[in-house]
């Protein structure tokens, strides 16, 4: 009788029951998913990090090959005032 009277008193709350094991179900799932787009964002912050250090290799060598030829245009200048001032005497 003690096990009928349970069922009974549990009667009105087995829908309830019922819905937050179908909530648990969702909320496991939405986990699921947020723990892949987890490693799919770690996976893009690495790719990004590879091609800042590569574009920041290539603007370095960039930047050394301008100042090579800027400081070679100035050599090929001061050579040629040499070479006019000797023309010159």
């Amino acid at each position: 009788m003690n096990r009928e009277l349970k069922r009974i008193a549990l009667r009105p709350v087995r829908p309830l029951l019922d819905r937050f094991d179908r909530i648990i179900v969702r909320l496991d799932s939405i986990d699921g998913r947020l723990e892949r787009l987890e490693r799919r964002m770690d996976e893009m912050e690495a790719f990004v990090q590879a091609t800042a250090a590569r574009v920041n290799t290539v603007s370095e060598r960039t930047l050394t090959g301008v100042e090579s030829a800027a400081r070679t245009a100035q050599r090929v200048l001061e050579i040629e005032k040499l070479l006019g001032a000797a023309e010159g005497e």
